[in-house]
């Protein structure tokens, strides 16, 4: 991890294109190797938390491992691949939007069995009814949130776009 994270760092400073995308590729796959042992811990599969039985990631070590490579994966923001969550735009804001979803969405139908089976539903078929129902609907959440979020915006747009308008209606009756 720390030599992974130096050597995202020697690529940053070559200040090329292609630098700073792969940096940026490395810091992501250092996330994700971060992410695997805190699974474990969430989960309790000792098998996420190291590659083989005598090494082990304790949980600090993968909490700093993953804020390491957030840091370095937002070291150059307007740059790479994560630039378009930098872009003032609406396909900036959907990105800063989808992305933590992105995230999230694998993480759930393990969660919801482990919640599902905490609650006494240890059969298959109660498992997957419930689990889909659940599955479902978080994404309907997530997407009632997104759909207003972006209405707004577009009510927003509007305001300003008849605002605009009447300004130029005014100037036109004073011209």
């Amino acid at each position: 991890g720390f030599v992974q994270g130096a050597f995202i760092l020697m690529l940053y400073n070559t200040k090329t294109r292609w630098g700073i995308i792969i940096g940026q590729f490395l810091s992501i796959f250092l996330i994700l190797l971060s992410v695997l042992p805190l699974f474990g811990y969430i989960y309790g599969f000792p098998e996420l938390y190291g590659l083989f039985s005598t090494t082990k990631m304790a949980i600090h070590t993968a909490f700093a491992f993953l804020t390491l490579g957030f840091a370095l994966a937002i070291t150059r923001p307007g740059e790479g691949i994560l630039a378009i969550l930098s872009y003032d735009s609406l396909a900036g804001y959907i990105a800063r939007r989808l992305l933590p979803v992105t995230l999230l969405i694998p993480i759930l139908p393990v969660w919801y069995r482990v919640l599902l089976e905490n609650w006494g539903f240890y059969d298959q078929e109660s498992y997957f009814t419930l689990g889909t129902v659940l599955f479902i609907l978080t994404i309907l959440l997530f997407l009632w949130w997104f759909l207003r979020s972006v209405h707004r915006i577009d009510e927003s747009q509007r305001e300003s776009e008849k605002r605009a308008n009447d300004w130029q209606e005014m100037i036109k009756y004073i011209i």
